[in-house]
């Protein structure tokens, strides 16, 4: 860092600091003379699209960008350091830590508390269950889904036109797959598996909504009758449906066309009815938008300026729906009732876990490490006199927060990893 940057960062600390410490007195004050620095415009979790910092142009849309990123990730960061907490709880209590172990876990402080009861978590489940027994974990790895007007909206904050159009600049979902809406026929791109949310024109595998019926080896979400059925069933012996389902069923055996709405793979088209539209992630032959970036990270799309955009990164990742998965965990040998419970215990527990660990992962540790990196060099936009008073004024609690965020992160994922891998997950 040069001695130029070093002074602008000296500068911007002390003019922040100086700025909150008349803003905490102009909030408690009514009719305070320096009531123009007191920051009441940042919230985390909130919406800040119509925000006024006082800012106009493109210094306007970088600042929101920065802003709402720091809300975004603050909000989940605090809510997965929330849902670790809970789970490692439920864990050490259930699996019988003692009162005194929790309440002085519980005295610490919010991060040091998650830390330490998922260490008694881990001491338990080592001493309970995988010291008598190997432990078989299944479950389906949880993805999250990342819209893609979530950055749109912010792009089009941080564009000089307003505007962002998907269509014109879709973006990529790397390590994922980009969801669209079609309207006409969806194809496979090259030698892609292609998911459809439709009527499929050859075998679907995954859910069929078919109120005709349709042969069914799974859920049925509707009437399940013995027609189609080998065995003469309409049942087996774990509740699913093997006959023929008249509604929703959520696997159907290989090579039985679904003559309804597919939802997961479709070795054929995706095609829409009448004039409606269906939901793929290949090629459409007709207008398209793109949806949704399902299992990995949304970059490109409209051209901004670098950090608005990774700002507009950071903050559609931070709103990214994550759903938990079913976990179902088995020990390789025979159990008594207690292990059973148990078992049941960590079955409860592990799925905030595993939305943690694997879903957000080491990807949103990192990204709310560059955002709060990035603080440094909004702080000489306001030490250069580009940031007004109100938006100088707000600079530091942004800061502050996005800080604490980076660091929230952080201790979730590794708590996590250390709950998770004590039962051998990987």
């Amino acid at each position: 860092m040069t001695i130029t940057a070093r002074w602008k960062r000296s500068c911007f600390v002390a003019v922040a600091a100086a700025l909150t410490s008349l803003s905490v007195a102009a909030c408690e004050e009514d009719g305070n003379p320096f009531s123009a620095v007191c920051c009441t415009e940042f919230k985390v979790g909130a919406d800040l699209s119509s925000t006024d910092f006082g800012l106009e142009g493109e210094v306007r849309g970088q600042f929101l960008a920065f802003a709402q990123a720091s809300s975004d990730l603050a909000a989940t960061a605090a809510a997965a350091l929330n849902d670790v907490q809970t789970a490692c709880r439920n864990v050490a209590v259930e699996l019988g830590a003692s009162e005194e172990e929790i309440v002085r876990a519980e005295q610490e402080p919010e991060r040091e508390r998650t830390t330490e009861l998922c260490r008694l978590a881990v001491a338990q489940i080592k001493a309970r269950v995988t010291a008598r027994v190997e432990l078989d974990v299944a479950f389906q790895p949880p993805v999250c889904e990342i819209a893609v007007q979530a950055k749109a909206r912010c792009e089009a904050a941080c564009s000089a036109s307003g505007t962002c159009n998907v269509r014109v600049n879709p973006p990529i979902c790397k390590g994922g797959r980009l969801e669209i809406v079609c309207k006409g026929e969806c194809t496979a791109k090259g030698e892609a598996r292609l998911y459809c949310e439709g009527s499929c024109t050859g075998n679907c595998e995954g859910t069929c909504t078919a109120q005709g019926g349709v042969r069914c080896n799974g859920r049925c979400e509707g009437t399940c009758t013995a027609e189609g059925s080998a065995t003469g069933q309409a049942f087996d012996a774990q509740g699913n449906c093997i006959g023929t389902c008249q509604g929703t069923c959520s696997a159907t055996p290989p090579g039985v066309r679904c003559e309804g709405s597919c939802k997961g793979q479709c070795d054929a088209t995706c095609r829409a009815e009448a004039n409606a539209t269906v939901t793929c992630d290949g090629q459409c032959s007709g207008d398209y938008e793109p949806l949704r970036c399902q299992g990995g990270t949304l970059e490109g799309g409209c051209k901004v300026e670098g950090s608005c955009n990774a700002n507009c990164e950071a903050s559609a990742t931070a709103r990214a729906e994550c759903r938990p998965p079913e976990v179902v965990v088995k020990a390789r040998a025979a159990v008594d009732p207690e292990l059973a419970r148990y078992l049941k215990v960590l079955e409860r527990n592990l799925p905030p876990l595993l939305v943690v660990l694997k879903a957000r992962g080491q990807t949103f540790v990192d990204i709310a490490a560059r955002v709060a990196s990035s603080a440094g060099s909004t702080g000489s936009a306001a030490v250069s006199g580009r940031l007004g008073v109100r938006a100088t004024a707000c600079l530091f609690p942004i800061a502050t927060t996005i800080g604490e965020a980076a660091v929230n992160a952080k201790v979730s994922v590794e708590a996590s990893a250390n709950v998770v891998g004590s039962m051998g997950v990987r």
